[in-house]
This record gives C-alpha cells, sequence and structure tokens, in this order.
C-alpha cells in the first residue's frame, strides 16, 4: 500500500513534464490559434478594391472574390488568379498608387 509521501513524490516527479506541455501550449499553440483567426476575419471581410500582398510578395487589388480564388489586377489588364490561402496582408487603400 503506497504511503502519502510516495504519492507525493510520484506527482513531484511529473511536475517538470506539466510544466513543460504548459509552456508548449503558451508559446506555440496560442499566438498560432490567435494568427489563425486574424486570418480568417482578414479573408471573411475581402472586397473588392482592396489593395492585398500575397505570400511571395506579390501585390495587387482585388478584382473578383470567390470560394477558394480570388481574382486580382497587378497592372492595366494584368490579372490573376490565386488561391485565397496565399493572401498574407491587406494594405491601407491607395498604397499601390504610391508606389
Amino acid at each position: 500500500m503506497p504511503t502519502a509521501a510516495a504519492s507525493a513524490y510520484s506527482l513531484s516527479s511529473f511536475l517538470p513534464l506539466i510544466v513543460i506541455v504548459a509552456l508548449f501550449v503558451v508559446m506555440f499553440y496560442l499566438p498560432q490559434r490567435r494568427r489563425s483567426n486574424q486570418l480568417k476575419k482578414m479573408l471573411a471581410g475581402l472586397t473588392p478594391g482592396d489593395e492585398v500582398v500575397l505570400s511571395n510578395g506579390i501585390m495587387g487589388s482585388v478584382v473578383k472574390v470567390g470560394d477558394m480564388v480570388i481574382t486580382l489586377q497587378l497592372s492595366e489588364g494584368a490579372e490573376v488568379k490565386v488561391q485565397r490561402d496565399t493572401l498574407t496582408q491587406i494594405l491601407p487603400k491607395g498604397t499601390l498608387k504610391s508606389l
């Protein structure tokens, strides 16, 4: 029959593992979840006319928003279709004209 001291010792031997798991959750999981939620909100509010930056650095103005694909105007007469997941940032209005 285990004594109280033995059960307290076994609990304290797991304490470093519990602390490491808690630190992992705080340092990695929660910030990633926060970024994911911000990206979802950004994509949900995307409208034609918004100026955006893609993950590869390409900048353009949104022409059409679909479920999986966004049509961007890079310059007059140059439009491309890209996946929504490649969007990383929405720029303030007029940014592309000032470049």
